[in-house]
């Protein structure tokens, strides 16, 4: 088609720009910030997603020619296989109830069977009926057949089973039928499999010279399978049945698309210690298995489509190496989906599980790779973005202009431009590498939008592990050591690794390890890095988080790229710390196509690079252990089919044999429960969503005394008996100080308690067991085996529901923090209760609004009388665990530790990264519902500053003549500090032709007529900055009210009359005062038109005990004011006395009462100096009778060498020693006197 025909049906329908491809439109409207507002406005929840699918390349030869794309159906006809998110109307379960899911289903007639079949089980099962064999044939017995199994499943060798099959206990007792390792395999080998392998020979020839002048050549082993027959396979696998869709299903949330094939691809090493054997393996699955299963690898929803051959390529010179080998990694790939080209777009019909056959067009829909083969796939150089058309120096940019998909076609061209020897210009700028790529001739294939992201090697590795938390630690003085210690010192939890070392002495990091390390790091930032350092790190880790979310809607991706657009803001400060330069990382430009690629494909779990990490082991590292290690892929084809074989049958005899209980490791659920706990009780769902599990039998029993000594739960009889009195439970025991340490019965006690969490679309893979802890510290002790060393008491902090909870409130509302200090069941000698008790230490209640910076909540133990605040409460109130994170300051205290930090520490903040299902619900949700609030203000000030009707333009109209329902309040001219006048204040005018009045609306149209109460209620819900102006200025009003204590009358104008002359002038200025300084519309006019002020909700009595709720008098002038009003100005006079009077007596008693407490401190303070001193000196005391009892023996041995000494003299003196003997005994006699004196003397 001519490229003129193209641009006039790709032209841009909001601002009118052409293309010559679809995709290049597609790519414009998503990158056009205008354009895609546009787009956003004209989406229908009601219609079906009208999104093109990419043209394909036409089927041509493998060598370099242009080709032109495939003409598309128009986009009104067409219907996209690519997940999309719909925008949907506020609803408030969308946003409070992630369990909310609108779903529609295709509009036409897609996934209907062709006819009906049997299933390759059923099929199997008649042969076996007709053979008149059982179904564990070919095995004799079932037992023989589940030895068979676990031989194979047991890794063991092939000498290892001979060796096994050869012992006289098993040929002469278990007598199977197989006698060795041969009559074994030969056994196994009658199974029923899936696709065959096949090898077909790559002859690569390279640049290399041989010594016969030739181009020397190499010969390489491609084995793969047919990918079409594995299609067929996972299609037709009755285990999938069920959890299969074979039409759209459009959800809101979740896209499932027909016969989409995921690819994935990855070299992996395997030799363990030495030798450098690889293995490069090509997995497929499809995407209309359920993400639930296919996700998992244990449901064997992926199959092995082949190896690719890793070789040297040593007839290559080292400058053409890596091009040599990335082609050979596209002729490898081409090889295995030729099926797919020569089918081209006519379908396939293959029988599917549930017993239909149904025509399956199989299309390229993703592809799992690291950033190195994206690279390879995308036939570009590592510095570039193998996604979009960015230059490597404006990586680090937020959304540069060129930061557009790339196209295939314009690929392809420039390719084979430069093949053909043009050197195009976009081949430079592309940085692109001459090969001849495998899916130029897949038919409507976009490779580039078929990547998929790498949130293990580009976030939790590549960006966060690598980079941020680097760059963090650097822009700390002596970042590693301080951060080491604050690793060091977090408290644990169930969920999370503890670093006892810090994490700068880790060398071998893995994938968990760099989530447990995430989930802490901001916590140690606390305190000592820059604030923006700390933003920087949030931003950082809230996308990430964001990333892993197993279900979105439009409000979480713009959460999400809120975030990124957060870290782009802040990740300067690092220039101006000096820590970095530039940012022209390829990992930091690569996760900002995430919330596209959420968008195209769907969420990003099913993508991790962690998928293949695990398949490595079942289906490439198992089969080379199991093999002779020489021509180890032929034998790991061959094992890997027998193994496919074994879990087939499995499957099979499982749908064949009723009740056969075999433990299959195929779509089951692989979470195990603990047969050691037994479910105690749970709640009813509609009571509380939340399940526990304690033991059958609790573990341990202890007395009061211990209870409260070992386990710290301090005034335990007393909580015991308000936790009895609040639920009407009598006691047979009297419960109180005196008698329940000694009359109360020994409590039996848990260690722990199971939650049984409820599952979430945003994290539904997510474990929902969680543990609660209790445990009491057990000191060091020495057995027979050694040494025991001390254990830790363990406590949980838990969330906690203390009332009712509203979702409509915030999803903090009715929660508080606590910790858990034991879990004991009620004596049945005290009362008898259905559910386990724990008994908690509060924290006090969440603030409104989390810490800047952080952007976490800070929490505090609850005191009440000095005393910590702790209670009673069924487990049925506990929600789940939490963490937390101490308050770190400057430095770490030297004595914190992870066992007592959360006993020293005084001030925490709450963790919101420790699982998936916390940064929910306090950073998203909460992030949402402050935003609505905000949207809410911003709402209400956009209509006050509105312009009325045109009706009253022109002039301002009275009240009389306007409408009821849209009275203009009028407002006073106010003046600022500085004396400003702002008499142009904003009106609250009301539309009155508005016919959709909003919630905002109607709230504003209550306000004059509302009373003080429901006034203040109304401004609340509508906005916390008029609630808080109109309650400041009615605060002043009553301040200045107050001062004279008078109740005054106002009359219409300004001026106060005084007929009688008895109201002096200052009471008209107080009245006239007070009218100006209070809020407009706070005081009445005449009769029933007035309106009522905050001040109708404080009762003021007259004497007669009459109640005036307005607090108006009647409208009239001063002449017949009541003569009883002077009287109640005097006795409110007199109040005002005794109110003066009552607080000096309160400022004097606790002006006593700190002197008293001074004085008590004081006095605490020198006792503890006289027992510091009284210690000293017993010690002191202790050393001198040490040093007299060393000098003592010290005395002793110097007599016994002075006698010995003095014989030695005698000898010498009566022998022929001489003078000299004579005179070093004289000097050693004197200087053991003069030792000797020394010690009587002291």
């Amino acid at each position: 088609m001519p490229a003129q025909a193209r641009f006039k049906d790709h032209a841009c329908p909001y601002c009118g720009k052409k293309f010559a491809t679809l995709q290049g439109l597609r790519s414009h409207t998503s990158q056009i910030s205008a354009c895609q507002i546009q787009s956003k406005k004209t989406v229908n929840a009601k219609s079906s997603p009208v999104i093109p699918i990419s043209a394909a390349l036409n089927n041509g030869q493998d060598q370099f020619t242009p080709n032109s794309y495939l003409e598309p159906p128009t986009p009104a006809t067409t219907h996209g296989k690519r997940a999309h998110v719909e925008e949907v109307d506020d609803d408030p379960s969308s946003t409070y109830d992630p369990q909310w899911i609108y779903e529609e289903s295709y509009p036409r007639p897609a996934g209907t069977p062709v006819r009906p079949c049997q299933t390759s089980f059923e099929i199997y099962r008649e042969q076996q009926k007709a053979d008149g064999s059982e179904p564990w044939e070919p095995f004799q017995s079932q037992d023989e057949w589940e030895l068979a199994r676990w031989l194979m499943e047991s890794g063991a060798s092939q000498t290892k089973i001979d060796s096994f099959l050869r012992l006289n206990k098993i040929r002469n007792n278990v007598k199977p039928n197989f006698k060795d390792k041969r009559a074994f395999f030969q056994t196994i080998d009658l199974l029923p499999t899936g696709p065959s392998f096949s090898c077909t020979p790559m002859e690569v020839m390279g640049n290399l010279k041989d010594t016969n002048g030739e181009n020397r050549t190499e010969v390489l082993e491609l084995w793969h399978r047919d990918i079409l027959e594995c299609i067929s396979e996972l299609m037709g696998n009755p285990a999938f049945n069920e959890k299969q869709e074979y039409a759209p299903r459009r959800e809101f949330r979740e896209m499932k698309n027909v016969a989409p094939i995921i690819l994935a691809s990855d070299e992996t090493q395997l030799s363990t210690f030495s030798g450098d054997k690889k293995a490069w393996p090509v997995y497929l699955s499809i995407g209309n298995i359920e993400k639930a299963v296919w996700r998992k690898p244990s449901s064997r929803a992926w199959v092995l489509l082949g190896y690719i051959p890793v070789s040297g390529l040593d007839c290559y010179s080292e400058d053409r190496r890596s091009d040599a080998g990335c082609q050979l990694f596209h002729d490898c790939i081409k090889k295995m989906i030729q099926p797919l080209i020569d089918k081209g777009l006519a379908p396939t019909e293959m029988a599917c599980s549930d017993g239909f056959i149904r025509s399956v067009y199989a299309l390229l829909a993703a592809y799992i790779a690291d950033y190195p083969e994206q690279c390879h796939i995308a036939c570009c150089k590592r510095n570039s973005c193998p996604q979009c058309t960015i230059t490597p120096k404006k990586r680090g940019c937020l959304e540069p202009a060129n930061s557009i998909y790339r196209e295939p076609v314009d690929i392809v061209d420039t390719l084979a431009k430069q093949s053909q020897g043009y050197n195009p210009s976009k081949f430079k700028t592309l940085n692109m590498l001459p090969i001849n790529p495998f899916w130029k001739d897949l038919p409507l294939c976009h490779i580039f939008e078929c990547m998929t992201p790498d949130l293990l090697h580009q976030m939790h590795k590549g960006v966060f592990a690598d980079h941020v938390s680097s760059w963090a630690k650097k822009s700390i003085a002596n970042g590693d050591e301080e951060i080491d210690v604050r690793f060091r010192t977090m408290p644990p939890h169930p969920t999370l690794r503890h670093f006892k070392k810090g994490i700068s002495k880790v060398t071998q990091w893995t994938g968990g390890e760099y989530r447990s390390m995430a989930k802490v790091f901001l916590g140690t930032l606390g305190g000592a890095a820059d604030a923006r350092v700390i933003r920087v790190v949030r931003a950082a880790e809230d996308y990430m988080y964001y990333s892993h979310f197993e279900s979105h809607c439009e409000e979480s991706l713009e959460a999400m790229e809120a975030a990124w657009k957060t870290f782009h803001a802040e990740k300067e400060v690092f220039v101006e710390l000096g820590v970095r330069n530039q940012f022209n990382i390829s990992k930091v430009h690569n996760v900002l196509h995430y919330p596209q690629n959420i968008r195209s494909r769907g969420t990003l779990d099913g993508f991790n690079s962690e998928t293949t990490e695990r398949l490595h082991i079942d289906l490439a590292k198992a089969g080379y252990r199991a093999s002779n290690k020489r021509r180890y892929i032929v034998q790991m084809t061959q094992w890997l089919q027998r193994q496919e074989a074994v879990q087939r049958f499995a499957s099979y005899l499982q749908w064949a044999i009723p009740g056969y209980i075999a433990e299959l490791s195929g779509v089951a659920n692989d979470e195990d429960e603990d047969s050691s706990d037994s479910a105690d009780g749970s709640e009813e769902a509609e009571l509380h969503p939340v399940k526990y599990t304690v033991a059958r039998r609790p573990p341990l029993r202890a007395s009061v005394t211990s209870i409260e000594n070992d386990y710290q739960a301090d005034w335990f009889t007393w909580y015991l008996d308000e936790f009895l009195t609040n639920h009407g439970l009598a006691s047979k025991i009297p419960i109180n100080i005196q008698h329940g340490l000694n009359t109360l019965p020994p409590f039996p006690l848990y260690k722990q308690l199971r939650l049984q969490l409820p599952p979430i679309p945003e994290a539904a893979s997510e474990s929902l067991t969680d543990v609660v802890h209790a445990t009491k510290r057990i000191d060091a002790f020495w057995t027979e085996k050694g040494l025991v060393k001390e254990i830790p008491a363990k406590t949980s902090i838990v969330l906690v529901r203390v009332m009712g909870i509203d979702p409509s409130k915030g999803p903090l509302h009715g929660i508080q923090v606590a910790r858990v200090r034991l879990l004991f069941r009620l004596p049945s000698e005290i009362a008898s209760f259905r559910h386990p008790l724990a008994y908690v230490q509060w924290f006090k209640p969440f603030q409104k609004d989390p810490v800047k910076d952080l952007n976490l909540f800070k929490l505090s133990y609850s005191f009440r009388q000095h005393y910590p605040h702790c209670s009673i409460i069924p487990v049925t109130q506990i929600i789940q665990t939490c963490h937390l994170y101490p308050a770190y300051g400057r430095t770490v205290d030297a004595t914190w530790t992870s066992d007592n930090i959360l006993d020293k520490c005084s001030t925490f903040y709450l963790n919101v990264y420790l699982r998936h299902r916390d940064f929910l619900q306090f950073r998203h949700r909460n992030t949402m519902f402050i935003k609505s609030k905000e949207d809410k203000v911003i709402e209400f000030q956009r209509k006050r500053a509105r312009p009325s009707s045109s009706t009253y333009e022109g002039s301002e109209p009275s009240e009389s003549q306007m409408p009821v329902a849209s009275k203009k309040r009028k407002e006073p001219e106010y003046s600022n500090s500085e004396g400003e006048n702002n008499s142009d204040r904003p009106m609250n005018n009301v539309n009155n032709e508005d016919e959709n009045t909003s919630m905002q609306d109607s709230m504003q149209l209550r306000l004059p007529s509302a009373s003080g109460r429901e006034r203040l209620s109304l401004l609340y819900e509508l906005g916390l900055e008029d609630s808080q102006i109109e309650t400041q200025r009615w605060v002043e009003g009553m301040h200045s009210f107050n001062e004279h204590k008078r109740v005054r009358t106002r009359s219409p104008g300004p001026e106060i009359a005084n007929n009688e002359g008895q109201s002096d002038e200052a009471d008209a200025l107080d009245t006239v005062a007070f009218s100006q300084i209070a809020p407009p519309g706070w005081f009445g006019g005449p009769g029933k038109e007035g309106r009522s002020s905050p001040i109708d909700d404080i009762d003021i009595k007259l004497e007669d005990e009459r109640e005036t709720p307005d607090f108006e008098l009647p409208h009239v002038r001063s002449a017949s004011i009541n003569p009883h009003i002077a009287e109640i100005g005097m006795l409110r006079r007199k109040n005002q006395t005794l109110e003066a009077q009552l607080e000096t007596g309160l400022r004097d008693a606790s002006a006593k009462n700190s002197q008293l407490t001074h004085l008590l401190n004081e006095s605490r303070t020198h006792n503890r100096e006289v027992t510091n001193k009284l210690s000293r000196t017993a010690d002191e005391l202790a050393q001198a009778n040490a040093r007299i009892h060393q000098m003592e023996a010290q005395l002793y041995s110097h007599n016994t060498i002075f006698a010995h000494v003095g014989t030695i003299f005698t000898s010498l003196s009566l022998g022929s020693g001489g003078p000299e003997a004579e005179t070093f005994c004289d000097t050693l006699g004197a200087h053991l006197n003069n030792e000797y004196r020394e010690t009587q003397s002291y």
